[in-house]
């Protein structure tokens, strides 16, 4: 079932384009597609199963990554679930920073870059160019706020910043801060970023 090489592991039935490079410690899963010139460091995993607790590991789940996309150490980017169409998507020439995570049913736009340890919740969209802080999750559905009203997702802005210890989304996508400072919820509007010190708006 594997093709193991220098402890990489390639499973049967991954598509792997021309020019790719596998380092040692990395797994590609069987429903992978991966682009020309697709990069995936050590210990890196693409395709694992969603982190879903009612995915059936019987169901196909794959992730399809466009060419020319970097994905650093220990990056993990699951498979998509049922809900979601099974599938999730990567563009191309982004960079995944180390210990990044992308999770089940998200879409990624082309020439993103995220910092080390972002991490996107399931069915997330990230538009083209956006580049996300260090540290910073971006989740859907929107969590429950008594002090804010519902508003529906929408997706991460076409050149949009991040902010560290914050994450990026665009129209009515939900802000979560790093933990670290124990930041509220809060809703930006496109084009601007949270402030690291304080809730003011750069």
């Amino acid at each position: 079932e594997f093709r193991r090489v220098l402890f990489r592991s390639v499973e049967s039935g991954a598509r792997l384009g021309a020019d790719c490079e596998i380092m040692a410690h990395a797994i590609v899963t069987r429903h992978c597609t991966l682009g020309d010139r697709v990069v995936v460091h050590p210990f890196a995993v693409v395709g694992g199963d969603p982190q879903y607790v009612k995915f059936d590991r019987a169901t196909a789940s794959g992730v399809r990554i466009g060419s020319g996309t970097v994905i650093r150490e220990h990056v993990t980017m699951n498979g998509g679930s049922v809900k979601g169409g099974g599938l999730t998507e990567v563009g191309d020439r982004g960079y995944f920073m180390a210990n990044s995570h992308v999770a089940h049913d998200c879409h990624v736009g082309s020439s993103v870059t995220f910092a080390n340890s972002v991490a996107l919740g399931g069915h997330v969209t990230i538009s083209d160019g956006v580049n996300i802080g260090g540290v910073s999750a971006v989740q859907f559905p929107s969590p429950p706020s008594p002090r804010l009203p519902h508003l529906p997702f929408d997706r991460g802005g076409r050149g949009s910043p991040g902010g560290g210890m914050g994450a990026r989304n665009r129209g009515s996508a939900w802000i979560r801060r790093g933990h670290a400072h124990r930041r509220d919820l809060r809703h930006l509007p496109a084009l601007l970023r949270p402030d690291r010190k304080s809730t003011r708006l750069n």
